[in-house]
């Protein structure tokens, strides 16, 4: 049976949300951690920030809500990929160039 086609405005809309360098680097950083860290469940607001290298919390928080619900959810505090937004982090990591904030502590 055939699949269906990936619908072009929900994929024009995931590219629009990523194509932000900082949106980028958060889901980036929570791919990261997540690989490094398997036990460990997603990174606490002030932890995610700092790994992505967002000095504005007010930026770093507009940000992380436009990700929220389609790439990111927060759990028991703590921000983790959506399946998808795993998916996309795998994809992003292993396919960028070096990040020009440098590399992650």
């Amino acid at each position: 049976m055939p699949t269906e086609p990936p619908d072009p405005a929900a994929t024009a809309a995931l590219f629009d949300l990523l194509g932000e360098e900082t949106r980028l680097r958060i889901v980036r950083e929570l791919y990261r951690h997540r690989r490094e860290e398997p036990d460990e469940p997603g990174l606490s607001f002030s932890a995610l920030g700092a790994r992505v290298g967002v000095e504005d919390t007010g930026r770093f928080n507009y940000h992380l809500g436009r990700l929220r619900g389609s790439l990111v959810e927060k759990r028991a505090g703590r921000y983790v990929l959506t399946p998808l937004g795993a998916h996309l982090g795998a994809v992003a990591l292993e396919s960028a160039a070096p990040d020009p904030a440098g590399p992650s502590p």
